[in-house]
């Protein structure tokens, strides 16, 4: 329990310097876009969001499951990120595809920095799961922390132009993830972990393939079943309007980004334990989400209580009722967003993943129909209300999983 605690607090670290600092970027640019070029550049980055799980092949799931099973962790990782970089590329491709031809909100230059923020993301992204799969947080951390003073430079950069556009500060975004990209490969090569590698014909692909489908699967639903607000409000309502709940979101994104944390932290051992004491997965269950809901429940109804104040000081005066609006709606999502991660990491790690792949489509579209009823009737927060009501079904019939799964079973 200690060393899945000290790993949690390294890779929260790591999270809090990398995606923390993203995070602050953005309310630096909501603040000095206009609403209808925020709006844009958020649709464009939610679309990068999806397609990053489309080219990561379901392969960040499957290295954390499987480094942590095999016996030389190094080895295995860095074979199946060269097959996932093939993934990356081709959707890198299709996006950049799409920006010169028009179709990308924004125009083709922001379509261009969205397909950039792709790639270097993209590959950050794997190198991330490989360093939790083979249970490495340092590694991470330490990346995360030069990706997060890339983020700063660039932000500087950005805002000395005395105009800001979407399409620059997309690109802004993009150089810091590509600095950490190259950072992420410095360091694996530095350790000896991209030596001499099998050629790909010597390789399972066609079975990693195979396996790692349910996760690419429950993994793309995922990235759509988060950006789905934002996409369908732009379609629906605009660009202007838009701008409030993808604001509101950045602060969701910093909650998801949490349950990332603990997702990456217990998930080996929570693997191994499928294995090896299956018996014991309803009780750790129980007391991790114990644990967990007696700080985020506190936090969630604190939040509620004061969501435009945070607005105004987070994003200013012009967001200060519309994203606060959106804030508060959106409080017990985050709090059940979190609690979902811990169902979520004991679930994922088994091998039978059809039950979950089900329940994740049946939530996405329940989340689909509820934005599509509510974002046309109330706008902003119409979405917000939508995204808390699917969280609170998420939570429920994933729980009902695992109590299926292992409580019962315990208590039989």
């Amino acid at each position: 329990m200690l060393e899945r605690a000290r790993i949690a607090a390294i890779l929260l670290l790591g999270q809090g310097l990398g995606r923390g600092s993203q995070a602050i970027y953005s309310v630096l640019m909501v603040r000095e876009l206009s609403k209808a070029g925020y709006g844009d550049m958020a649709t464009v980055l939610a679309s990068c969001g999806v397609l990053v799980a489309l080219g990561d092949l379901g392969f960040s799931r499957l290295i954390i499951r499987d480094a942590a099973r095999a016996r030389d962790r190094t080895m295995l990782a860095r074979e199946m990120l060269r097959v996932r970089t093939g993934g990356v590329l081709v959707v890198v491709a299709l996006l950049a595809v799409a920006g010169v031809a028009g179709v990308v909100p924004g125009g083709e230059l922001l379509g261009l920095a969205g397909a950039f923020y792709l790639f270097a993301e993209g590959l950050s992204y794997g190198y991330e799961a490989a360093a939790a799969g083979v249970e490495k947080p340092s590694r991470f951390a330490g990346v995360q922390g030069v990706g997060g003073l890339a983020v700063a430079a660039a932000a500087v950069v950005v805002l000395s132009h005395d105009h800001v556009t979407p399409a620059g500060a997309a690109f802004g975004l993009a150089s810091a993830s590509a600095v950490k990209a190259v950072a992420h490969w410095a360091l694996w090569r530095w350790r000896g972990a991209l030596g001499p590698s099998r050629q790909l014909r010597e390789l399972p692909v066609r079975q990693w393939l195979r396996d790692a489908l349910p996760f690419l699967a429950l993994m793309v639903l995922a990235a759509v079943y988060y950006r789905a607000g934002i996409l369908i409000l732009h379609l629906s309502r605009g660009a202007e309007e838009t701008a409030p709940y993808a604001a509101a979101m950045r602060v969701f994104d910093g909650v998801v980004v949490l349950g990332g944390v603990v997702f990456a932290s217990v998930s080996p051992a929570l693997s191994r334990m499928h294995r090896e004491r299956p018996q014991d997965l309803w009780r750790v269950w129980r007391r991790m989400i114990t644990v967990f809901a007696c700080g985020v429940v506190p936090a969630a109804v604190t939040l509620m209580l004061v969501g435009e104040p945070v607005a105004r000081v987070v994003f200013g005066e012009r967001y200060a009722v519309s994203a606060g609006d959106a804030l508060t709606a959106l409080a017990p999502g985050m709090a059940l967003a979190l609690l979902q991660q811990i169902s979520a990491s004991v679930v994922f790690m088994s091998d039978d993943r059809r039950a979950v792949l089900r329940l994740t489509a049946f939530n996405v579209s329940a989340l689909f129909v509820l934005l599509v009823v509510l974002t046309k009737t109330s706008g902003a927060h119409g979405a917000a209300v939508a995204m808390s009501a699917a969280e609170l079904l998420s939570f429920t019939t994933f729980s009902l999983l695992v109590w299926v799964r292992h409580g019962r079973r315990g208590a039989a």
